[in-house]
């Protein structure tokens, strides 16, 4: 059904003269109207638009919507009061038609409506609605996302607005590289194009309207007698207001109780309003903005949760809109689960005390009451036994990517610690991945190959995970769920039997904690890939293709340690915004995703000039950290001059000085070796 023409969206009949004070082609005041027209006994004019919308008068209850957004609750498809909090929402700028010339117009992919032809499947026939959004519609917006960033202004770093949304904008745009199911994946590309709208509104009022919005009383301070049609506007009833935006060429929208009061109005327009397109209920399902995109506002089915309830001028709506829409790219508790997932498995306390173990001191008989108040054991190793290898210990493997010197050292200096001890009490010290030294260190080439085979079958549904929960498993459980099909002839009644059974059954509870659902028994037919490249599944990969999966899988994990470790540790008064900016600096990408292309980058950089960046922000970061500290901490980043003397040997002990601390304090927290970055060749 097509919209109604402008002549049939007349509101409601006029009962007063409004044009009687018309004086069309004179000077216009902000309180006069070049149009107008009465709702509900307001009467609403505009000083610098010949066209109105219908104000929010009643009590909203904002929801999101069927096309991922607030309908006219949302300040990027409907003017909105005019906020003091958030004056920058009135310089929105107002979506195009997406079928027109207007189409070619930069920010043209900020519009865009996704929907499930944008999306491309990533796993095959076992997980279904599984993947990520078109490369193309990707890159797009990610390149629109850089140019809005890069034109962030300077001196304004205290800036709540700029921090907020470019942090987020720049999270979103890197969480759009990992597999998600498609809700997800259409969700967070709506919420890159919020920040990048937003994130331009703000830089655009802190630099062109800021200053003349604040001082209309100046003198000679010019006029813009129109209102930029490109700008979304504002409704508002205070006559300081009305008076700044019109002086600012921002459109505005008056409203005043009408009484009969002559006031000019050059003309009657009609009302901008939604309009249906079900001839069965009657509702508004459309609105056709003044540039002639036509926004969606239908309902969701089911409806998605009422967010917020409350009049319209609430500057509190805002702030539950973006929470209800941040949980796009929010990460899950850092405490994780309190279940236990297997029989050794540890409760969950309250209480998570550090051990008091000083750094340099030998971790070798560390003992504490209870189960730890025995001396280390280190026995005489047995004849025939395998030799456990040591966590601390990098692999011997041609298929194993090359340490970092600094970060191989500091977990060779505690190699000493016994591995037998239990952890500290109420700690789970697994794995939110699998650990990469168990693909290698494995003497059994079957076991191995099965590792391989089913991490990649499986890698982008688990990476996934990380974004719905942070529960971590134990070597022994990633090795049992991920070699579950290395016995073809399985036989339920002997050991080994359960043991695949219960492996099954746990990755089938992995999964089943996201939106994910998928039959187990399906991924063996799965195809093997790498890269976009077909793997041979009975074979350990090509030492390359192994080299390059295993340094995914250390740098994952090594984020996911330092991340946990500085919840434990922070003690800095950081809001949660700053602190995971400052830990996404250091590294490139994001937590949940670490891009093949850029391995040469971050701390496995070969140049100390580009790694200087790096240690840097893990320098600033490890200074909110608790005591004890290295005294490296206490002090500013000691590398100023890149081009100083002695720059690369400096750089070097302040990598160790670092790589120690972070390994150390892992160990006091969690009992274990870290997780460490590595370098790929």
């Amino acid at each position: 059904m097509s919209p109604p023409s402008p002549k049939d969206r007349q509101l409601a009949h006029v009962p007063y003269d409004l044009t009687k004070c018309a004086k069309p082609g004179a000077s216009v005041k902000s309180y006069d109207g070049l149009c107008g027209n009465i709702i509900k006994d307001v009467l609403i004019t505009s000083p610098n638009m010949r066209i109105l919308y219908e104000p929010p008068l009643n009590e909203c209850r904002v929801r999101l919507r069927r096309d991922r957004h607030f309908g006219r609750d949302d300040p990027l498809y409907y003017p909105q009061p005019f906020s003091r909090r958030a004056p920058h929402l009135s310089v929105i700028r107002v979506p195009l038609p997406s079928k027109s010339d207007a189409s070619q117009d930069p920010f043209s992919v900020a519009w865009v409506v996704p929907n499930e032809q944008h999306f491309v499947s990533a796993c095959g026939s076992f997980c279904q609605g599984f993947g990520t959004l078109q490369d193309t519609l990707s890159s797009q917006l990610a390149d629109l996302g850089d140019n809005v960033i890069g034109a962030m202004p300077q001196g304004y770093n205290g800036d709540v607005y700029l921090r907020t949304y470019s942090s987020h904008l720049r999270a979103t745009i890197l969480r759009l590289q990992v597999a998600a199911p498609m809700a997800d994946v259409l969700l967070r590309f709506r919420c890159a194009q919020r920040y990048i709208l937003e994130l331009d509104a703000r830089i655009r009022w802190l630099e062109k309207y800021h200053k003349s919005f604040e001082d209309v009383q100046t003198k000679n301070l010019n006029c813009y007698e129109r209102g930029d049609s490109s700008l979304m506007g504002a409704f508002t009833d205070e006559l300081d207001v009305v008076e700044s935006l019109y002086r600012s060429g921002i459109p505005v929208y008056f409203l005043r109780p009408f009484r009969g009061v002559d006031v000019r109005v050059d003309e009657v327009v009609p009302i901008i309003q939604g309009y249906s397109d079900d001839p069965v209920s009657g509702e508004p399902t459309k609105i056709r903005l003044h540039t002639g995109a036509i926004v969606d506002i239908s309902d969701a089915t089911p409806s998605h949760r009422v967010v917020f309830i409350g009049l319209p001028r609430n500057p509190e709506r805002y702030v539950a809109m973006g929470r209800y829409m941040v949980t796009g790219i929010e990460y899950p508790s850092l405490m994780g689960s309190d279940q236990p997932r297997s029989s050794t498995s540890l409760q969950m306390i309250n209480v998570n005390p550090r051990m008091s173990t000083k750094p340099g001191m030998s971790l070798r008989h560390a003992s504490s009451k209870g189960s730890r108040n025995r001396q280390a054991p280190y026995s005489a190793e047995k004849k025939g036994r395998q030799k456990h290898h040591s966590s601390f210990l990098p692999p011997s493997s041609p298929l194993s990517p090359a340490s970092i010197d600094a970060w191989r050292d500091a977990l060779a200096r505690l190699s000493d610690y016994n591995q037998s001890l239990p952890p500290p009490d109420g700690i789970n010290r697994g794995y939110v991945l699998p650990p990469p030294e168990m693909f290698v260190t494995t003497s059994n080439p079957s076991t191995a190959t099965a590792l391989f085979r089913n991490w990649l079958r499986l890698r982008q549904v688990l990476i996934y995970r990380l974004s719905v929960t942070s529960d971590r498993y134990s070597k022994k459980q990633w090795r049992d769920m991920l070699t579950f099909d290395e016995v073809t002839q399985m036989r339920p009644e002997t050991r080994t039997g359960q043991r695949r059974l219960e492996a099954m059954d746990q990755l089938k509870a992995m999964v089943d904690a996201t939106p994910l659902k998928f039959r187990v028994e399906d991924i063996p037919s799965t195809p093997v890939f790498w890269r976009g490249r077909r793997l041979e599944p009975s074979r350990i990969p090509p030492p390359v293709y192994a080299k390059e999966i295993l340094w995914e899988l250390n740098e994952l994990n090594f984020r996911q340690d330092l991340v946990v470790l500085d919840h434990h540790l922070n003690r800095s008064r950081m809001d949660i915004i700053q602190r995971t900016a400052l830990l996404d600096a250091c590294w490139t990408g994001s937590r949940d995703f670490a891009d093949i292309a850029k391995a040469q980058e971050g701390f496995g950089a070969v140049e100390a000039e580009h790694k200087v960046r790096y240690l840097r922000a893990l320098h600033s970061l490890m200074m909110g950290w608790t005591d004890p500290k290295p005294v490296i901490l206490f002090t500013p980043f000691p590398v100023t001059d890149v081009n100083g003397h002695n720059f690369e040997i400096l750089l070097q002990e302040i990598e160790r000085e670092l790589a120690h601390h972070y390994a150390l304090s892992f160990l006091e927290v969690f009992g274990r070796a870290a997780s460490i970055p590595h370098r790929l060749e």
